[in-house]
């Protein structure tokens, strides 16, 4: 049996929506016609990114039955956002990111089932691959993962690869890259984890940002990564849940820009950015850290016809745009 196209009257279920990238995936959404429901606990998201918006808001964890007995009442494909996310976190408590992760996402695909979901796209990561120096990644590239992290996503992978092989569901599984970049000001990224909020919030404090290593196999030292706004990432959602290439396995996409920028470049784009003239500090490296990250699209781009539309310097420009914005609103 081959999955029905979704139409623009059905509706989707946004685990995490009221996250960084998810609420920029809600806004994605109903910019095109969908009806949106949300389901948030806000250990990471904030209540005043989806406050205006109008969607249903299920307040709770994800892998609550109650909740999603309600949350799942005429749903048509659900977009997963919800995790645990940081390499550095999930080497020193790896159980948590097993539990949120993978457990919890175990429950997600049980329920989906049992509710005929049509379409269900997850989000993953790059910390699936294993790392392969001065190398683009495809999505054929060796899976290996350094850390806790990237190994529940991976497994979540395969659960959704072995589920998507007796069921009816339609699996699409994302695997970002670094995403930054702002939509609006109020939408901007405030984890302590990623690497552009974390820079900005030293700056606001006084201190100089920290570089985590300056001894990797790459041209400057630090780590190179591959970065992606996170307003092409919404895009991604939206083309992946309409998908016209039917599939009885996983299907899996890259989402990166095809280069690569060391730690050192993007915080000395930030600096200039903010006119800030301050020298970054090198701390040690970071357990689970793999030292070059950057990715081949050609897969989406030929399947879905995404590509990325913003460039490092629009990234970090909406970026600082949003974290000047929260300090006005202090």
């Amino acid at each position: 049996m081959v999955t029905a196209p979704i139409s623009k009257n059905s509706t989707v279920l946004v685990t995490g929506g009221a996250g960084y990238i998810g609420s920029h995936v809600v806004r994605e959404l109903l910019g095109v016609g969908y009806k949106v429901k949300v389901i948030d606990d806000f250990s990471t998201g904030h209540h005043s990114r989806i406050a205006s918006l109008p969607i249903d808001f299920f307040e709770g964890k994800f892998q609550d039955s109650r909740i999603l007995n309600r949350a799942l009442v005429d749903v048509d494909s659900i977009i997963h956002l919800a995790a645990s996310k940081s390499v550095e976190e999930s080497v020193f408590d790896p159980e948590k990111y097993y539990s949120n992760n993978y457990f919890g996402t175990m429950k997600l695909i049980n329920e989906s089932c049992q509710w005929h979901i049509k379409r269900f796209v997850f989000s993953s990561s790059a910390a699936v691959y294993h790392p392969m120096p001065n190398a683009q990644l495809n999505e054929d590239s060796l899976v290996g993962p350094p850390s806790p992290y990237g190994l529940s996503k991976l497994l979540c992978e395969k659960l959704l690869e072995s589920t998507s092989m007796v069921s009816q569901i339609q699996f699409t599984s994302l695997r970002y890259f670094n995403v930054i970049g702002s939509g609006a000001p109020n939408l901007g990224d405030t984890s302590t984890f990623n690497l552009v909020p974390r820079t900005l919030q030293r700056i606001e404090i006084g201190l100089n940002p920290v570089i985590n290593g300056n001894d990797w196999n790459t041209l400057d030292g630090t780590c190179v990564r591959d970065y992606v706004d996170v307003r092409d990432v919404a895009d991604a959602h939206v083309r992946a849940l309409e998908n016209n290439l039917r599939s009885k396995s996983l299907v899996t996409y890259n989402l990166g820009s095809g280069r690569g920028f060391s730690v050192l470049e993007i915080i000395d784009s930030i600096l200039k950015e903010i006119g800030e003239v301050v020298s970054p500090e090198f701390g040690p490296s970071r357990l689970g850290d793999p030292p070059y990250l950057v990715a081949s699209f050609e897969k989406i781009n030929r399947e879905l016809g995404w590509k990325p539309k913003y460039k490092l310097g629009e990234m970090i420009k909406s970026s600082v745009a949003a974290w000047r914005y929260s300090i006005e609103q202090e």
